[in-house]
């Protein structure tokens, strides 16, 4: 914290019409505000776990934020398409986060979200209808297996 504040300091001094000052102060004001609101979810739940400690069950809050499923896309050809007797959907590549705590598998062909069908162009506007915290059922294809799988989103961490 004290390195940033004498990043912040020396770069105050120099001439802020210099685009690459305007950048880092960005990039530096971007990272405390995204801290402050991880920090705020926090003391949320700190709070929320105390007073479920004392018998007084506060309400759940959402996390504030832009949802994230936690996947990144491989390529899916037609032909692989074809041989699983799919019309669309995508390949999944990698999981991390909320995908991974639900069970999603690098490999799983991605086919629904909550009913609607994903597309490779209409997967992140199905996930951002969304906030953090919506549950959302998955269907996936794993082999030659259909399956429906729950996905509590996350918060997005640009």
């Amino acid at each position: 914290m004290m390195t940033t504040l004498i990043l912040l300091s020396s770069l105050l001094c120099q001439d802020k019409s210099d685009d690459r000052t305007k950048r880092i102060l960005e990039r530096v004001e971007k990272e405390i505000q995204d801290s402050h609101t991880r920090l705020l979810d926090d003391l949320r739940q700190i709070i929320r776990t105390e007073l479920q400690k004392g018998g007084k069950i506060a309400p759940e809050v959402a996390p504030s934020g832009k949802p994230y499923l936690g996947i990144s896309l491989d390529d899916l050809g037609e032909d692989e398409l074809k041989a699983l007797g799919l019309k669309g959907g995508v390949k999944i590549g990698d999981v991390r986060g909320p995908a991974e705590k639900a069970g999603l598998k690098p490999g799983d062909i991605l086919v629904e979200l909550n009913g609607d069908p994903v597309t490779e162009d209409g997967l992140a506007d199905l996930v951002g209808k969304h906030k953090p915290g919506d549950t959302l059922t998955a269907t996936v294809v794993r082999g030659s297996k259909r399956e429906s799988v729950k996905v509590v989103l996350g918060v997005r961490k640009d």
